[in-house]
């Protein structure tokens, strides 16, 4: 659990009521098994709609060292939740066949799962959560990975917003679709040149086209009821630093997505 000085300080509100109310981010553990299950099923039964939801997570494995797991809690009840897995064969199963499998998953984590309690959305408390997880990742574990359907495309803004990029999308979890993102928290990614692309949120055919070539997704665009997911070029923000130095090559056709 985090120190009662790391233990951060917020006022929530909950829907329906203008009065905040007091809560506190904190790390959980095996004490707290029952109520982060009961959150999650909660929210899973809200939304109804297992494209989004449905997920192969071990929390338990999580939270007894293979993983790690940060709430929130309001009036003494866990209402938001972020876990983090570094369980090998859940992690090779989404970056199997893409451009990343050759890499050691030694050096991966993978936020598995962050669930709010509907009654507690517009708190910010999801990217607040992924923003938070940093500091608890390893020093050893320099990538981040985590799948979000395309469907759901508040989730994807607020991971996009983090640092992450869309490098893959494919088959996960019994047959949904996910997009895979991935982050170096060592040498980040930055986009060395946006492509003139924005593709609909559900074109997930010419989504995975794209994404086979090279490119990255990186950043949410609406037009009116419409969304879009517009790419670029990936290069690390070392390489980029190099080809200010004189290097232009580096900004030319031959970048792969983490050059």
């Amino acid at each position: 659990m985090l120190s009662d000085r790391d233990r951060k300080l917020l006022y929530l509100h909950r829907h329906g009521s203008s009065v905040p109310i007091p809560a506190r981010l904190c790390r959980l553990g095996m004490e707290d098994y029952d109520e982060i299950m009961a959150l999650n099923s909660k929210v899973y039964e809200e939304v109804g709609d297992e494209d989004i939801y449905a997920s192969e997570n071990s929390i338990e494995r999580n939270l007894s060292g293979e993983g790690f797991a940060l709430g929130v809690k309001a009036g003494g009840l866990l209402v938001a939740l972020c876990v983090f897995s570094w369980v090998l064969e859940d992690m090779f199963k989404v970056v199997e066949g893409t451009y990343l499998d050759s890499w050691s998953l030694e050096q991966f984590a993978m936020r598995d799962i962050v669930v709010v309690d509907s009654d507690f959305r517009g708190n910010g408390l999801h990217r607040m959560l992924i923003s938070a997880s940093g500091s608890f990742i390893p020093s050893t574990r320099r990538y981040v990975i985590s799948t979000v359907s395309p469907r759901n495309w508040a989730s994807l803004k607020n991971v996009l917003a983090e640092g992450y990029y869309v490098v893959s999308c494919k088959k996960l979890y019994g047959g949904h679709t996910r997009f895979v993102t991935w982050q170096d928290l060592d040498d980040p990614m930055v986009i060395a040149r946006p492509l003139h692309l924005r593709i609909p949120a559900e074109e997930v055919e010419h989504h995975r086209r794209v994404l086979a070539m090279g490119a990255v997704g990186y950043e949410l665009d609406r037009a009116g009821p419409d969304l879009f997911l517009r790419y670029g070029k990936g290069i690390r923000r070392s390489m980029m630093v190099s080809s200010f130095l004189g290097d232009s090559s580096l900004l030319g056709d031959e970048d792969s997505q983490v050059s």
